[in-house]
């Protein structure tokens, strides 16, 4: 009985932070010395900071995108690898998104909105949409329309929207944002994305909307749209515009990947699926992408220099490479102020690329293409593009131009484990083949299991989720994806 009764106890409290507070509960958790409201700028940089944090952290971005994708692999603890995952594997990103980063953001929105401050009103709009199409991306319908509304609308268990209404809610929230900025006028501060640049800010919600809309170009009709983008609206034009979070040097505000153990932190190396492309490619990309190992054959020096870890290798074939004999992901993704990417200018190229080729949007496949490859570079600071765009496999062919594009937007999204994630589950590209010792009947996963929270608070709109989406599993299929 005392293990039920905390288990009970446990699941209550989650029902509380993960659908917001109930009124009743909030009297009892006031503190009489603090405001009970605080000025925007007070909730955004922590907003931010969180939701890149669980977007990058251990059990997101590195230890499920990073390795699904096969930028990094493990050479210790490679169950994760192998597609091994607890029902508590995703629950940080599940939980931690709807009590913390989006309740901030809707916050931001409405206060924006009180304070007749449409800049941050369109902030919360944007980094709303942005974490709450990660969240159906990775687990397809979720709570949405009667999400966040514990402690304004009294709503703890809210239902289960289905994936393709709430994309059509998320575009309309980005193109809403978009359209309400006020680039000269209406200044805001907090902003440790952009540092209160709106025209940045305008270009990220119309960039992103052009990921939003390829996304479930597979389902809906989205050429007019895409093209309206194209013609009317403010996108990226250089990496000086890419959403991206940098990192300090000191603690709290460092990247995750540093927070990590030291030994835990060193068991991450770069697939052997990436260390061996980028070698056929020539691609100076590596150099950046993974260290060198820190032994040399004398027979092989070359082939030493490099040298990337299978993915999913049981633990004690993984042992025998050597930690020595295989290369760490790079310094500079290592470092506590590596840069927390969210979307870049290359990633917009290489969409554009492909809406190009789907005859979506107008323009030439091959120049987006290069600038793509072009601004990977860039953002890198690696030299030698020229060159590298004449080798025989990266030279532009419209013969394969969708494989091209796939390929290259893969390699560009290194580090950037969920985002390549779906796009390679939308795509195909590049084709890749399981982990070596899977555990999942040699399939990739295609969607993260909704935690047991998600099933014990809200059983009756859980149930039926599950039976119009699919049994809870990471081989279930999300709506665009099916």
């Amino acid at each position: 009985m005392t293990t039920q009764k905390s288990l009970f106890l446990a699941v209550l409290c989650l029902v509380v932070f993960i659908y917001g507070c109930d009124e009743s509960l909030t009297d009892v958790n006031s503190n009489p010395n603090s405001p009970t409201d605080v000025d925007p700028n007070i909730i955004l940089p922590y907003a931010m900071e969180s939701a890149v944090d669980l977007y990058q952290g251990a059990a997101v971005g590195m230890e499920f995108g990073n390795l699904i994708v096969q930028h990094w692999a493990r050479i210790q603890g490679t169950d994760k690898d192998r597609y091994i995952y607890s029902n508590s594997s995703f629950s940080s990103f599940w939980e931690g998104g709807y009590s913390g980063p989006l309740m901030d953001f809707q916050r931001i929105q409405k206060l924006g909105e009180e304070q007749g401050n449409p800049n941050y009103q369109a902030v919360g709009m944007i980094m709303k949409a942005w974490y709450f199409s990660l969240l159906t991306d990775s687990f397809g319908d979720i709570p949405y329309s009667e999400a966040l509304q514990g402690i304004d609308g009294g709503v703890t268990q809210p239902a289960f929207d289905r994936q393709e209404v709430i994309y059509t809610n998320l575009l309309q929230q980005l193109e809403t944002a978009s359209s309400m900025i006020v680039t000269n006028d209406h200044e805001i501060s907090g902003d440790i994305l952009y540092s209160g640049d709106m025209s940045k800010w305008q270009k990220f919600a119309n960039s992103l909307r052009f990921r939003l809309l390829m996304r479930i170009s597979g389902k809906e009709n989205v050429s007019s749209k895409l093209a309206s983008l194209v013609q009317n609206d403010n996108m990226f034009d250089s990496n000086e515009d890419n959403a991206q979070l940098v990192y300090l040097s000191n603690p709290p505000n460092r990247h995750p990947i540093i927070e990590l153990p030291s030994g835990r932190r060193n068991q991450f190396r770069v697939s052997k699926t990436l260390v061996d492309r980028l070698k056929q490619l020539n691609d100076p990309r590596l150099e950046v992408y993974a260290d060198t190992t820190q032994y040399t054959s004398a027979t092989k020096p070359q082939d030493s220099l490099y040298v990337g870890v299978p993915n999913g290798l049981m633990p004690e074939d993984a042992a025998k490479l050597g930690m020595d004999r295989t290369s760490k992901i790079g310094s500079a993704f290592r470092k506590a102020e590596t840069p927390g990417v969210i979307m870049t200018y290359a990633e917009l190229n290489f969409l554009m690329a492909e809406a190009a080729e789907k005859g979506f949007i107008s323009g030439s496949v091959e120049s987006y293409y290069e600038k793509g490859i072009r601004a990977s570079f860039d953002q890198h600071g690696v030299t030698g593009v020229d060159s590298y765009l004449s080798e025989a496999e990266v030279d532009f062919d419209p013969a394969n131009a969708l494989q091209l594009i796939g390929e290259q937007k893969w390699i560009a999204l290194y580090g950037q484990g969920l985002e390549a994630w779906n796009d390679w589950k939308r795509t195909g590209f590049p084709e890749l083949e399981p982990s070596i010792a899977n555990d999942n009947d040699d399939q990739i996963p295609v969607r993260m299991e909704y935690p047991f929270s998600a099933q014990i608070t809200n059983q009756q709109n859980y149930d039926e989720a599950i039976s119009r989406q699919g049994e809870n599993s990471i081989n279930t299929h999300v709506w665009w994806d099916e």
